[in-house]
């Protein structure tokens, strides 16, 4: 114990000096480079023998996996066909959706630029009525076109969660 203490204060004392990695290693020197794979070796010889003479157990003859029977494996089989073939379907269908989507959108940008030309003549007419009337459709179709885009989002979305599954 006392030797310990010993050690340990002039470690401390060695570390306050700058001098701790030489005292350091006269205090534990490094073992040799090769003490390493010589003890792997040594070890692995002795384990050897020790392995080949062990005996063998009931248990080495038993079978890893277990299967079922023949029907549960075609069961098993037919379940995941018909979850393939589920998957393949609902990714059919976001698609379907998605292209549907596209396409009121696509109808609704042409909407919008239809009314915003007679926006437009109804300015050069000086019709006052139709251009309120107008500007009023106009402002309506402006926030169907971002309620279809989100659509579209949602859509691709969902034909992303479906390809995952």
């Amino acid at each position: 114990m006392h030797v310990n203490f010993v050690a340990n204060s002039r470690l401390i004392g060695a570390c306050a000096s700058g001098r701790w990695r030489q005292e350091a290693h006269q205090m534990h020197p490094r073992p040799p480079r090769y003490a390493l794979p010589a003890l792997i070796l040594a070890l692995a010889c002795a384990s050897a023998p020790l392995t080949a003479q062990a005996p063998p157990t009931s248990k080495a003859l038993e079978p890893v996996i277990t299967v079922g029977s023949s029907d549960e494996l075609r069961q098993n089989e037919d379940a995941a066909r018909d979850a393939e073939a589920d998957a393949a379907r609902a990714v059919d269908e976001a698609r379907a959706n998605k292209s549907q989507s596209e396409a009121r959108l696509d109808i609704a940008k042409s909407q919008l630029e239809t009314i915003k030309k007679s926006l437009d003549l109804a300015r050069k007419e000086k019709r006052e009525g139709d251009r309120l009337e107008l500007e009023r459709q106009k402002g309506a179709q402006e926030v169907r076109i971002k309620l279809l885009e989100r659509s579209r989002a949602v859509r691709n979305d969902e034909i992303g969660v479906e390809e995952a599954r």
